[in-house]
């Protein structure tokens, strides 16, 4: 379905149709007049049903002029419209609007004036496209009244509000039927409409089963590591739903970079959220999804959380480091491995050990991949003397700069 916003100057006047043969539309609806004496004197509509069956309406002019309007795509709607005489009858000045889909009663128009005697005819407006906004009201007749009827929306629903007759004096009025229809018009000759919008798109979060959802969840992870999760926005309105930008919440970014992207009725936007945290604490942010402008937010889900935590790295000391007994002035040497037990890649080192300690190993360095173990890292025991020992390996700890330690015992 196309996208349908009647801005300033979009809207359309009907084609009344005064005088025509049968006309056939796509959805099995005719429209015909029915006369009598070689004048027009009603219009008939009838449906074939899928069943066979077939619906009727009939409109009678009761004396006056009958015509009829038909628009919309895909959804077809008509108008029949009955201008009687003055004096001729109660309601002479009325148009009917009708659904196709199953020639539904959408609303009816009744213009009675009893200010004037040179009445005027009622006016049908519609947006392009789709015809989903229906505008109609009367210019009146009396010392350049205006009579505003409503703004109706035809999308197979009740008639969204009517103004009732309201005199306008002269100065740019504007109607408020709900938070995104309004209507703004002027009391100028040709009763121009100068802006009108229908309902927004309508906004829906769901995760990558097309599961509703309101936030992402991601847990712990270590700092300066990344993890990404993906969310769609599913336009569940009517009409297009307009999407001006959506605003990250740091460490909380979206992908693709999203600016003034369109999306129609029922399309879905995948999209991906990537948390990188930077210190060692909980998040909770709120990515924001502006639109229709970029200081409001669309209609619907607009404020996805996000929450997760930022943790330190860790590694673990894999290895016997118990060298048990070993006799005077004898020695062992034990081997140990460094396993990155993080999410990140970490870089390691070690100085030597002292000079004149029991324990004795080599200056030691590396870079560990997520789950990566170290070569082995030799460290030798000697005895000179009949006492325990212990000795302690330590490294420092990416990026969080504090120590770790492996400690190693020995006896005689």
């Amino acid at each position: 379905m196309p996208c349908s916003n009647c801005g300033n100057g979009s809207f359309q006047s009907v084609n009344w149709i005064e005088n025509s043969n049968e006309v056939i539309l796509e959805n099995n609806v005719h429209v015909f007049f029915l006369q009598s004496g070689g004048e027009n004197i009603g219009v008939a509509v009838t449906k074939v049903r899928p069943d066979g069956t077939t619906r009727r309406i009939e409109a009678s002019a009761g004396g006056g002029t009958p015509s009829f309007a038909v628009w919309g795509n895909p959804r077809i709607y008509l108008a029949i419209r009955i201008i009687r005489p003055v004096g001729a009858a109660d309601l002479n000045r009325t148009i009917a609007i009708i659904d196709t889909e199953d020639l539904n009663l959408f609303s009816t128009i009744v213009v009675n004036e009893t200010l004037g005697v040179a009445q005027s005819e009622p006016f049908l407006l519609t947006c392009p496209g789709d015809g989903s906004i229906i505008y109609a009201g009367s210019p009146g007749s009396m010392l350049n009244e205006r009579r505003d009827l409503g703004l109706y929306v035809a999308n197979g629903r009740t008639n969204l509000d009517s103004a009732g007759s309201e005199i306008f004096d002269g100065t740019l009025t504007a109607k408020a039927f709900s938070d995104s229809f309004r209507v703004v018009r002027g009391n100028n000759d040709d009763d121009t409409v100068l802006f009108a919008d229908r309902p927004l798109g309508l906004s829906n979060f769901t995760d990558e089963n097309s599961n509703d959802i309101s936030s992402l969840v991601f847990g712990a992870l270590t700092v300066g590591a990344t993890e990404s999760l993906q969310f769609n926005i599913e336009n569940n309105g009517d009409n297009c739903l307009k999407i001006d930008s959506i605003v990250n919440a740091p460490p909380f970014t979206v992908s693709p970079f999203i600016s003034n992207r369109t999306l129609l009725p029922g399309e879905v936007l995948p999209l991906t959220v990537t948390f990188r945290p930077t210190d060692r604490v909980s998040y909770n942010r709120s990515i924001e999804i502006k639109g229709p402008t970029s200081n409001t937010l669309v209609n619907g889900d607009n404020k996805l959380i996000c929450t997760g935590n930022g943790t330190s790295p860790d590694v673990v000391f894999n290895g016997n480091k118990n060298f048990s007994k070993v006799p005077v002035s004898g020695s062992k040497t034990r081997s140990f491995q460094i396993e990155n037990t993080s999410d990140i890649a970490i870089s390691f080192n070690g100085p030597a050990s002292q000079p004149g300690k029991p324990f004795r190993w080599n200056a030691f360095s590396g870079t560990l991949q997520a789950g990566q173990v170290s070569p082995a890292i030799d460290a030798r025991y000697s005895n000179t003397q009949r006492a325990d020992a212990a000795g302690a390996v330590q490294i420092p700890e990416r990026p969080r700069g504090n120590c770790r330690s492996v400690h190693e015992h020995g006896a005689d």
